[in-house]
């Protein structure tokens, strides 16, 4: 039998800006090979399917096996279909999320999370890159502008930057954040790692965001301070571009309270939010009895601390963009996406212009102050 590969038709301005970053994505970032089976998932929403059609068509040309498959968009608590996660669980070479929020959660996760080792797992996208079952790269809040403007981006420089950076990260003792909107962070850093969300997703147990460009870890308990948020953070649907900064107040490394205007009600209510879906999903037996208060103690979850890299992302509104922007660091408030502390989301907030100093485990240290990208 012969099976006819038919890329799509784009009829779109923009179609040979998107088939060369796709095409840059799949070679470079993800080293798509021929006869490889990508599972490509999007939204029927804006401009993600263009994009999906974009990456099916990149597929094909290099000759891999593509599947194209499209949900209903999703929030960062509501659940993927059951045929998504089905896709899933058929263990392709590559995954690709091009999503206007979240893939969505997967309830088995949740209910019996998958293991490796001392790791649990809630959804089994990750699951499959952290056993090295798979790669991957996913793309929320994806757009044109963004997809075409940041995925092709020198690669091999950004790696070398990236590594440097991750480590000292792996090197340090703490890392103090200050920022001209008053920002006043220590990140404990006893027993933890950096990691690379840099677009070399090349090999099995790979995976992360494009457009590309951050080191972060997950912060160790003992981190305190304040974070001064005047860049973006995320919500539960969407994305909050403040006006008035809002201040979020550290301690053992929970969120304990958040002052300001507007926004930081915003985003009171959306922890709020996230509150009220953990015990829902308790309350259903979703997330099983033994995990609870697990789930309830990380809603406030200091998860993530990271630096963006990426010279040609901008601060925009656009999450996945925004955390790469050069001049820019971030922590996260939920869950940490790599088995430690699971949450039913993950929450990203945008500090502008921030000066870094790392203290080392030799007693030396390193300051890092704000940039001028390159013009």
């Amino acid at each position: 039998m012969t099976i006819a590969q038919i890329p799509f038709t784009l009829h779109h301005s923009r179609s040979q800006e998107m088939t060369q970053a796709a095409m840059i994505a799949l070679k470079i970032a993800l080293n798509l090979q021929s006869g490889e089976r990508i599972l490509i998932m999007a939204n029927p929403d804006g401009d993600l399917p263009v994009i999906a059609q974009s990456v099916y068509n990149a597929a094909l040309e290099i000759g891999a096996c593509p599947t194209l498959l499209f949900q209903p968009a999703r929030s960062r608590v509501d659940f993927a279909e059951q045929a998504t996660l089905a896709a899933i669980s058929t263990e392709p070479e590559v995954m690709f999320s091009i999503t206007r929020e979240s893939l969505g959660n997967d309830p088995r996760g949740l209910t019996d999370p998958y293991k490796k080792g001392s790791l649990t797992f809630n959804h089994i996208f990750y699951y499959l890159i952290a056993t090295q079952r798979t790669r991957g790269a996913w793309c929320p809040a994806a757009d044109l502008d963004t997809f075409c403007r940041t995925v092709p981006v020198d690669y091999e420089m950004m790696w070398v930057r990236a590594r440097e950076l991750n480590q000292l990260f792996d090197a340090a003792e703490s890392i103090h954040i200050t920022t001209p909107a008053g920002t006043d962070l220590f990140i404990d850093m006893e027993g933890v790692q950096g990691m690379l969300d840099d677009g070399d997703y090349r090999y099995a147990g790979h995976g992360g965001n494009l457009p590309a460009g951050e080191v972060f870890c997950v912060p160790a308990r003992n981190s305190y301070g304040l974070a001064v948020i005047d860049g973006t953070a995320s919500l539960l649907n969407g994305t909050l571009i403040p006006k008035n900064p809002f201040t979020i107040r550290i301690e053992q490394g929970q969120v304990v309270v958040i002052e300001g205007k507007e926004e930081a009600d915003r985003f009171k209510g959306t922890l709020e939010e996230m509150r009220r879906a953990t015990e829902d999903q308790i309350t259903r037996g979703i997330i099983a009895s033994g995990h609870a208060d697990t789930y309830r103690r990380n809603c406030l979850h200091l998860a993530e601390f990271g630096v963006g890299l990426n010279e040609s992302a901008r601060i925009v509104g656009n999450m996945t963009e925004d955390e790469k922007a050069l001049n820019t660091c971030h922590i996260a408030v939920g869950d940490d996406c790599y088995g430690q502390a699971p949450a039913v989301a993950h929450l990203d907030c945008i500090m502008r212009n921030p000066t870094i100093e790392i203290a080392l485990v030799n007693g030396k240290s390193v300051r890092i102050e704000p940039k001028q990208p390159k013009i």
